[in-house]
């Protein structure tokens, strides 16, 4: 055995039990962070539990709970994280942000306008605050699309390269039939995301709304060709071809109809001319 690990034995022998304590809590709270990263939310979530019983009052504990309850969908403990932070401080950032999306989660968003919109106060030049305020705002137990679009255009204009801000703000110029706005905004976006799929989708489906059929083929044939399999993609491409088939028929059926109608009518009014 080597004199630094005896030397690190016996201090780990003769250290205060509340120190080991508290290095047992630091080192869970570093792996369950590191999970989260990772993505293994379930595997961060349980670590998490396990400092916070232990912690019950360490607000990043809190929060990091609340982050992975949030990947995981599960909303009601997120909620109660976040809620617990907020008990001992009402302008934390963080926490009112968590807690805004954990009530949109729960389909409250409502009650989710207060923490979203303090959350804007405290931070008016980050993008991320303007965004959840939109969304608390264009949720569907809501639809205040005129208060959500200016909150998406602040988004907007702190975040110009945003694909997230762009395709919401979009999405509610076109609630509120707004389609040529929606246009201009997803093409500045398409500057941006040449490449996005969702975008090249929704493009093409304003297009195909104000009946431009090209410029929505050609959208759509790329957004295809990227994801063959894209089911929204699919179904704005039927939507096109629909409208195709529609324009093409209708003045054939008209220019075959019209003439035997004509010529229906007359005989109708020759058989009742009184024969002489």
């Amino acid at each position: 055995m080597s004199a630094l690990t005896l030397l690190w034995m016996l201090a780990a022998a003769g250290a205060p039990e509340t120190t080991v304590a508290e290095a047992k809590i630091h080192d869970a709270k570093a792996e369950g962070l590191a999970l989260l990263e990772r993505g293994e939310y379930a595997a961060a979530a349980r670590v998490l539990e396990q400092a916070h019983k232990a912690d019950p009052g360490d607000r990043d504990l809190l929060l990091a709970l609340g982050r992975a309850y949030l990947r995981l969908g599960n909303h009601q403990q997120a909620l109660n994280a976040y809620s617990a932070i907020l008990m001992e401080d009402r302008r934390h950032l963080e926490a009112n942000m968590g807690r805004a999306r954990a009530l949109v989660g729960l389909g409250d968003a409502p009650k989710a306008v207060e923490n979203a919109r303090l959350a804007a106060e405290l931070a008016p030049d980050r993008a991320a605050a303007w965004l959840l305020l939109g969304d608390v705002y264009s949720h569907q137990s809501l639809q205040d699309y005129p208060r959500a679009m200016d909150a998406y255009r602040k988004a907007c204009a702190l975040d110009p390269q945003s694909l997230d801000a762009a395709m919401r703000l979009a999405r509610s110029l076109s609630y509120t039939r707004e389609v040529e706005q929606a246009i201009e905004v997803l093409e500045q976006a398409r500057a941006h995301h040449p490449g996005s799929v969702p975008l090249a989708v929704k493009l093409a489906e304003s297009y195909y709304v104000v009946r431009d059929l090209d410029r929505a083929d050609a959208l759509i044939r790329r957004a295809l060709e990227a994801e063959p399999d894209n089911p929204e993609a699919r179904r704005v491409r039927d939507q096109i071809e629909g409208r195709r088939a529609y324009n093409f028929w209708v003045p054939v059926i008209a220019i075959v109809t019209l003439p035997v109608l004509f010529f229906l009518v007359r005989w109708l009014k020759r058989g009742r001319i009184p024969k002489v």
